[in-house]
Formats: C-alpha cells, sequence, structure tokens
C-alpha cells in the first residue's frame, strides 16, 4: 500500500479524532488561525480584504469550508474535486497564495491531532497525512501557478 492510499480505517480514525476533538475544544476556528497565523502572519491580511468586520465570519467559513472537504472526500471525493477546480482558481484571481489555502488545510489538521489523547496522536496523525496529501494534489491540480506547498504535503520528502 502507498503512503498515501487512503482506507476505511483512516476515515474512521479521522472522524473519531474530529468527535474527541470537538468534545474536548469545542469551536476549533480560534486555535487554527492561531496556527496558521504563525506559520504565515501574512495571510491575516487577506482574511480583512472586505473589511475588518467580516473577518471573523469569513474565518469561520473557511474552517467550516476546510472539514466539509476533509469528510466529504471520504464520501465523494468527486464532489470535493469539483469544489477545488472552482476554489483554486478563485483564490488566485484574490491574489492569495495557495500556500495559505492549503495552510489552512495543515492547521485544521494539526490543531485535531494535537487534541488527541497522547496514545491516539501517532495513529491520527498518519491518516491526517494521507488525508492532506490528496488534497494537496487537488491543490497542485487546479492551481494555475506554483502553489509553492511544501515538498512533503503531497507526500513527497
Amino acid at each position: 500500500m502507498a503512503n498515501d492510499d487512503l482506507t476505511s480505517a483512516d476515515k474512521d480514525v479521522i472522524h473519531q479524532s474530529l468527535e474527541k476533538a470537538s468534545e474536548k475544544l469545542g469551536d476549533i476556528t480560534p486555535l487554527v488561525y492561531r496556527a496558521l497565523y504563525s506559520r504565515y502572519p501574512q495571510a491575516e491580511a487577506h482574511f480583512k480584504t472586505k473589511g475588518a468586520q467580516y473577518k471573523e465570519s469569513l474565518e469561520g467559513s473557511m474552517v467550516t469550508d476546510a472539514l466539509f472537504s476533509f469528510l466529504e472526500y471520504f464520501e465523494s471525493p468527486e464532489e470535493v474535486d469539483i469544489v477545488f477546480k472552482y476554489t483554486i482558481p478563485q483564490h488566485e484571481e484574490l491574489d492569495i497564495p495557495l500556500v495559505y489555502f492549503y495552510g489552512l488545510l495543515e492547521a485544521v489538521a494539526d490543531v485535531v491531532i494535537d487534541a488527541q489523547p497522547a496514545d491516539d496522536r501517532e495513529e491520527a496523525a498518519a491518516s491526517w497525512q494521507r488525508l492532506l496529501a490528496r488534497l494537496a494534489h487537488l491543490v497542485e491540480k487546479y492551481a494555475e501557478t506554483d502553489p509553492g506547498l511544501p515538498q512533503s504535503a503531497c507526500g513527497g520528502g
């Protein structure tokens, strides 16, 4: 089995990890953006382009969209492919670096993984990395420019 082959076990681990994170943390949005902005401080300005008053609702909707993509990928990867087909070019048109787009996906996964009990963290991280690799491939597939993703994003070194 290749490193990025998703299994029903991965689906179960991801679903369980999301449930545990929800029970432990409640709304993960503030933690996700703390992680994203610590890695990419410049990303925060992009959430204020519609006006500072919309920043919080935009952040919340982006986390919701990320969670949808993660969960829907197991049920209908074709639907996530379609979403990315239109979302990626839209972000490029708005001059939002795709490394921030992918960085948000990583930040969601990292917050969820960090919320797991220590004994479950390694298995959760492996499942999330396989799913992230699939989504990184979609980002690269629909990017008109080099998305600048880390080499490890698509399962590379």
